[in-house]
């Protein structure tokens, strides 16, 4: 399966997250656990961390421009 969604700003991310996490969990059949993100703060809302929390899923932030980490994000 391809989805493509550009998010034009931050205030989108939550929707298009919400929208990718319920494709994915479908196509998948497994529950989302982790979410790793750098810290670039597109992921660490206020609102961001209150769905994790309602959801259950843990977010683990990795450090910021570092090309080293891309087999962990």
């Amino acid at each position: 399966m391809i989805w493509i969604y550009t998010i034009k700003s931050r205030i989108e991310a939550l929707e298009v997250f919400k929208k990718f996490k319920v494709l994915i969990e479908k196509d998948g059949e497994k529950a989302t656990k982790i979410l790793r993100a750098d810290g670039g703060g597109k992921y660490a809302s206020i609102d961001f961390e209150a769905f994790y929390v309602s959801v259950g899923i843990t977010h683990k932030v990795t450090s910021h421009y570092t090309p080293q980490r891309n087999g962990l994000a």
